[in-house]
């Protein structure tokens, strides 16, 4: 939801459109019930949520911004 947020998409539908996911697919990403993120999915977000780094986005884990980024 931050990174989402942070985007600029404080609604999940934009967002997953820009993606090229389905509305449903994000929001069961960002509750926690799809627990796995696939690579394809995970490119598609970071593209949209700039300056993110993938790796936060599929883990949680570490720093949130790329060198560049500054969401």
């Amino acid at each position: 939801i931050y990174a989402r947020e942070a985007s600029g998409f404080p609604k999940v539908k934009p967002a997953a459109e820009r993606a090229g996911i389905t509305p449903s697919a994000l929001y069961q990403l960002e509750s926690g019930k799809t627990k796995s993120l696939a690579a394809e999915t995970a490119q598609r977000l970071a593209a949209v949520y700039e300056g993110f780094r993938i790796e936060w986005l599929i883990t949680g884990n570490g720093p949130k911004y790329t060198a560049e980024g500054s969401a």
